[in-house]
Parts: C-alpha cells; structure tokens; sequence
C-alpha cells in the first residue's frame, strides 16, 4: 500500500510524476459523501496508482459520484483540514462544478458538462468543462491509438482507453485543483470480450496539471 502523504503534501509534484486512477464498487460509483482511500500501485507499474474509494461516514476524504444523464453533488462544510481530498469518478467528457453555499461548497459531476439543474443553490466558483483537462487536439489519445494497433490490436482483439483523474486538495483557504491522465491497452478475451492484460502508462505530456482552485 501507497502512502498519501505526498499527495496531500505536495499535490502538484504528486500528479507530475505518479498516474492515479480512481477505483469505486459498482454499487457506490454513483453515491457521493465522506470516504476512506487507499493507494494501491498498479501490479506491473509502480508509478500508476489506484486510489481506491470506499464511501464511509468513517472517513476523512471526500467522493462524487457519477450517475448518467444527471449532475450528481457532493456537499463538503467549510473548515476541513489541510491535505483532505475531493475525488470523483473519472471524467472524459464531464464537467465539475462548484457553488458555494452557506455552510461549505457544492461540487457537481455533470454527466457529459450538459445535465446541471436549471436552477441550483448557491454562488458558482468554478466550472471546469472537457476543454479545461483534456488535450483539445487529442494529441497524446492520437499517439496511443497509433501505438495500439501498431501491437495490441495488431496481435488479436484489444485496445486502448483513456482516464483523467481530477483531484481536490485542501490548502489553507483554498481548494486547489489538479488534473491527472492515465492511458492503458488490453487485449480482449475472444469469448467473453472481457478485458486482459492491462498496461497502464502516465499521460505527461499535453495535459495541464494545475486547473485552478476555489474557497473554503
């Protein structure tokens, strides 16, 4: 097990040089609320990190939940202490959003950045879209297609995917927000289509690690 120390610490050299992944159970992905996690580096890349998330009153970290075709929210009070950490499920394509209300902020998971209520509580104080975190010219998605069919794909069936991991810290007054990319390959069982033989590797390149922060 992985110890979070220099994540909660020193956040921005954490997202430079280790690729996270958020891992939550198919029945809490879309529950939001305080959690537990744990860092456990990936079987044949120690610098892919699965952050993995149990949702519990229990814990001192915090997780939005992703449900299709909705915003799901998170509530978090003011006054959490340095190094907490807000996470959500992976996003490709969403949106994150928070409004500060009266007693802490509220950070939205808006499926596809097209699915936040007409009307929601509180004062916007960031809105991060697709365009903020994912390479616009798909550069780094072009380079990994190119390379997977050049041997994934090229040996049997496979492919390739994509996740990008934004991360919430907890610094004085302020959350500040980070962004962080993993890429992996796998081959596919011929039968069942399941994926195999996964190989993780840290997009560095195109990605801006620093996106921004809010309040407390």
């Amino acid at each position: 097990m992985i110890d979070l120390a220099f994540l909660r610490l020193r956040p921005f050299d954490a997202v430079r040089t280790t690729g996270f992944i958020v891992e939550v159970s198919d029945e809490e992905h879309f529950q939001s609320g305080r959690c537990h996690v744990t860092g456990m580096p990936f079987f044949n890349n120690h610098r892919i990190v699965m952050l993995n998330v149990r949702l519990t009153d229990e814990g001192k970290d915090w997780y939005c939940g992703y449900e299709k075709n909705d915003a799901n929210s998170l509530f978090v009070p003011f006054g959490q202490p340095d190094g907490t950490l807000i996470l959500t499920y992976p996003l490709n394509g969403c949106a994150l959003e928070v409004r500060r209300e009266e007693e802490g902020n509220r950070i939205y998971h808006d499926d596809n950045g097209r699915c936040m209520p007409s009307s929601v509580s509180g004062t916007k104080v960031l809105r991060l879209a697709a365009c903020h975190y994912m390479d616009w010219h798909n550069r780094h998605l072009a380079r990994m297609e190119r390379i997977a069919y050049r041997t994934v794909v090229a040996s049997g069936p496979g492919g390739f995917d994509f996740q990008h991991t934004i991360i919430c810290v907890k610094e004085g007054h302020y959350w500040k927000v980070y962004n962080n990319a993993v890429s992996y390959f796998y081959e596919s069982d011929p039968w069942t289509l399941d994926k195999m033989n996964q190989e993780y590797c840290q997009a560095k390149d195109y990605i801006q690690y620093e996106l921004g922060y809010f309040p407390d």
